[in-house]
C-alpha cells in the first residue's frame, strides 16, 4: 500500500460512516416485485427450468472461400444470418422476438487480398470474419441451422446470395470439440459460384452444465457459510448518497450497494490485497469462475477482499428494491458520470474502513472495472487521483468508444449537442423497442412489459445468475446516458491520458469480438486511459471477455490476467509477463511500438505491453486451423 493510504481513506470513511447501513444478507429473498414473476410465458419458463432440453451450439465462422473465383466483380458488403430452424411438427424455442437460436453477422466488406500475402496470413477469405457465437434451441424440435448469405443494399432490399442448411445429424456430438464445415450450396448462379464455400465451424457443448451452475451462484452469496467458501465473509453495505436526488421511478433517494467478500482465516499477512470492483451499465455480479480462478480458493491464484460497487440502478439495486419502474434500469438521470464519483469514493473508503477481518492494512489495492464502470472509475483516479488510492489497474472493455443500437460517435459528436434541451429521462431505445411485441411474449415486470434478452439468456445459459441479480430485458438507453459518454468523452480526450502516474501498473483489455464496443477503438484509445498501459485484444472474446461465448477464449483472458498482475502489479517485472506472452504458440513478438497492431483477418489475439515510458508491442496471430481439439463446457 502507498504511503498515507489508510490514514487517507480513514478520514474520508469517517465523513460518512454514519450514512453507510452494513448488513449481512441471510437469504436470497428479493424485494417485493422484483424476483421472478408469476405466469411467466411458457416460452421463457421452459428456457429457465428446463435447460436440459436446450441444445448450446457455438458457431465459429470464419469466411467465405472463393476457391478459383473472383466472383463478385462489384465487391459487395456481405452479412451472414444462422438461424436454428424447426422439424415440421416441432418448434426451436427461439423467435423473432427472443432470438436465442440466431446470429446475424456484422456486414463484412470485400477485401482485395492476394493469395500468399503475410499481411492476412495467406487466407483466401475475400470477406472475413471470424467470429464466435453460441446458438440455442431445443434438442426436440429443431431439425438444423440455416445459414444464409445476404448482399447489403442500402436503395433495395438486401439480395439473398446462398442459402444451406446443416441438420443435426451433421453436428459434432457434444463434447467432442469443434468441426469444420465448408458449404457451398446455391440457389441463384450456381455456375458463378462453382468452388466456393463458407467456412465455419461448430461445436456443441451440454446446455445442462453450465460454466457457473445455481448452486456455485449460492455459494458465493447467500450460502456462502455453508459452500466451500466458508472462511470467507460476505456482506452487502447500503451507501445512502449524499448527492443523490428522488424521483417519480425511485423508491427513495438514489442509492448503491457495495457487495464485499472478506477472509476470516488469514490476517492482511496472507492477503495479496484488496479489489474495488465496479460493474459496468445493466451489469451485476455473475463471476464467481473469476474470483475462483483469481481471488479466493485453493486454486486461486491469489488471495484478494474483494469490494464490488453495484452502482445507482445498477446490479443489487434491482434486489433492493430501489427502483420501481423497468424503463429505469441503469438511467443516467443527471446527463454526466460525475455524480457518481461519490460512490466509488466511498467504496474505496469502506475497504479502508472495514479492512481484513483479521486485522492490518492491505498490502495494495486494486482497482477493476467493466465498460461503463471503467468510465466512472477513470472520472475517480481523474478527481482523486492515484498516489493514495490504488497500486494497479485492470480496465476490461472500458468504455473508451462508443457505437450500439445505432447511436455511433458521429450522432454523440454531432447531434448530442442538439438534445441539450432534451430530457435526460426520454428513451432512446430499449422498451420502446417493445411496442409491437406479442402479448405472449411479454413479461409483466415493475410497470411495464418486457421481453427477455436473447443476448443476457445467450450469458445466462453459462453462468447461472438469479432473476433479481440482474435485469433480464434489453437495458434502455436514455438520453441522459447518451449526454454523460458525450461529456466523458469530451474529458477524455482534453485531458488524455487520464492516469497521470506513469509507474502505476494498468492493464487495458478487449476483444475484436466485441459487439457493444469497437476493440478497435479500445485498441487505440486504450493510451487515453494510461499512456504507459498495458494492453491485451483478444480475438473471439465477448464484451466482458470473462463471459465468452467459448469456454477456452475464457479460459485464457483469466490466465492472461492472472499472468499480469502476478508479473507486473505484484512484482513490476515486465520481463516475466513478456516470456508468457512469448512462450504462447504462433506467437511474433516486436519491441517498441506505441499503438497495438490489428490483426489480418481471420486474426487473432493481439497483445500489446507497456509498463514503461516506452511502450512495446507483441502480437499473437491465431493459426484458425491448428487445433480442433476438444474445449470444457461453458
Amino acid at each position: 500500500m502507498r504511503a498515507g493510504q489508510v490514514c487517507a481513506l480513514a478520514a474520508a470513511a469517517a465523513l460518512w460512516s454514519s450514512c453507510c447501513l452494513a448488513e449481512a444478507r441471510t437469504n436470497s429473498t428479493p424485494a417485493a416485485g422484483t424476483g421472478r414473476p408469476a405466469g411467466l410465458p411458457k416460452l421463457y419458463a421452459d428456457f429457465l427450468d428446463s435447460p436440459e432440453a436446450y441444445r448450446r451450439v457455438h458457431l465459429h465462422v470464419l469466411g467465405l472461400d472463393l476457391g478459383d473465383n473472383e466472383w463478385w466483380v462489384l465487391k459487395p458488403d456481405l452479412y451472414i444470418v444462422a438461424d436454428s430452424y424447426a422439424t415440421a411438427d416441432g418448434a426451436t424455442g427461439s423467435t423473432d422476438w427472443f432470438p436465442v437460436g440466431r446470429y446475424k453477422s456484422y456486414t463484412r466488406e470485400y477485401e482485395d487480398w492476394a493469395e500468399g500475402d503475410p499481411e492476412n496470413g495467406k487466407t483466401k477469405f475475400h470477406f472475413a470474419w471470424d467470429y464466435k457465437t453460441v446458438l440455442l434451441h431445443r434438442a426436440d424440435g429443431t431439425a438444423g441451422i440455416r445459414f444464409q448469405v445476404y448482399e447489403k443494399d442500402t436503395i433495395l432490399s438486401d439480395d439473398l446470395e446462398m442459402q444451406f442448411d446443416v441438420p443435426v445429424s451433421d453436428f459434432p456430438v457434444a463434447g467432442a470439440g469443434w468441426k469444420t464445415f465448408r458449404k457451398g450450396t446455391y440457389g441463384l448462379d450456381s455456375k458463378v459460384r462453382a468452388g466456393s464455400g463458407l467456412v465455419f465451424r461448430l461445436m456443441v457443448t451440454d446446455n445442462s452444465a453450465p460454466l457457473v451452475s445455481e448452486r456455485e451462484y449460492d455459494e458465493m452469496t447467500y450460502s456462502i457459510a455453508e459452500g466451500p467458501f466458508k472462511t470467507v465473509k460476505y456482506e452487502e453495505h447500503v451507501l445512502e448518497l449524499t448527492n443523490g436526488e428522488e424521483h417519480a421511478w425511485q423508491n427513495g433517494k438514489d442509492r448503491a450497494v457495495v457487495q464485499t467478500w472478506r477472509h476470516t482465516d488469514v490476517d492482511a499477512a496472507g492477503l495479496d490485497g484488496a479489489l474495488v470492483w465496479v460493474i459496468g451499465k445493466a451489469d451485476a455480479f455473475m463471476h464467481p469462475h473469476v474470483f475462483k480462478k483469481l481471488f479466493m480458493g485453493p486454486n486461486a491464484a491469489f488471495k484478494y477482499d474483494v469490494y464490488l460497487l453495484n452502482w445507482r440502478l445498477n446490479g443489487l439495486c434491482l434486489f433492493r428494491g430501489f427502483y420501481n419502474d423497468a424503463n429505469f434500469n441503469s438511467h443516467n438521470a443527471y446527463g454526466s458520470f460525475d455524480k457518481y464519483t461519490e460512490e466509488v469514493r466511498r467504496t474505496f473508503a469502506l475497504r479502508a474502513e472495514l479492512g481484513p477481518v483479521k486485522g492490518g492494512a492491505y498490502k495494495r489495492t486494486v482497482g477493476y472495472a467493466h465498460s461503463t464502470g471503467a468510465a466512472l472509475l477513470l472520472q475517480y483516479l481523474r478527481s482523486e487521483g492515484t498516489a493514495n488510492n490504488v497500486d494497479a489497474v485492470v480496465m476490461n472493455a472500458p468504455l473508451l468508444a462508443f457505437e450500439q443500437d445505432g447511436i455511433t460517435e458521429f450522432i454523440l459528436e454531432d447531434v448530442v449537442p442538439l438534445l441539450s434541451s432534451g430530457k435526460n429521462d426520454d428513451v432512446l431505445s430499449g422498451v420502446k423497442y417493445l411496442d409491437g411485441a406479442p402479448d405472449d411474449q411479454k413479461v409483466p415486470f415493475l410497470q411495464r412489459g418486457i421481453i427477455l434478452s436473447d443476448w443476457v439468456m445467450k450469458i445466462w445459459s453459462a453462468v447461472r445468475f438469479p432473476w433479481h441479480a440482474r435485469y433480464m430485458a434489453r437495458s434502455p438507453v436514455h438520453i441522459g446516458l447518451i449526454k454523460a459518454i458525450a461529456g466523458f468523452f469530451e474529458t477524455l480526450e482534453a485531458e488524455k491520458p487520464i492516469v497521470k502516474d506513469s509507474t502505476l501498473p494498468v492493464l487495458v483489455m478487449g476483444s475484436y469480438g466485441d459487439r457493444t464496443l469497437k476493440g478497435e477503438d479500445i485498441a487505440e484509445r486504450s493510451a487515453w486511459a494510461s499512456a504507459t498501459r498495458d494492453l491485451i485484444m483478444f480475438q473471439h472474446n465477448g464484451h466482458d471477455v470473462y463471459l465468452s461465448s467459448d469456454p477456452a477464449d475464457t479460459a485464457a483472458a483469466l490466465e492472461a490476467t492472472a499472468q499480469w498482475m502476478r508479473h507486473v502489479a505484484h512484482g513490476g517485472n515486465a520481463t516475466q509477463f513478456e516470456a508468457y506472452v512469448a512462450d504462447k504458440p504462433g506467437l511474433m513478438a516486436g519491441l517498441g511500438g506505441a499503438a497495438a497492431a490489428t490483426p489480418a483477418p481471420p486474426g487473432g489475439p493481439v497483445f500489446s505491453s507497456a509498463p514503461s515510458a516506452v511502450p512495446r508491442v507483441v502480437v499473437m496471430l491465431a493459426v484458425v486451423f491448428v487445433s480442433l481439439a476438444s474445449t470444457q463446457s461453458l
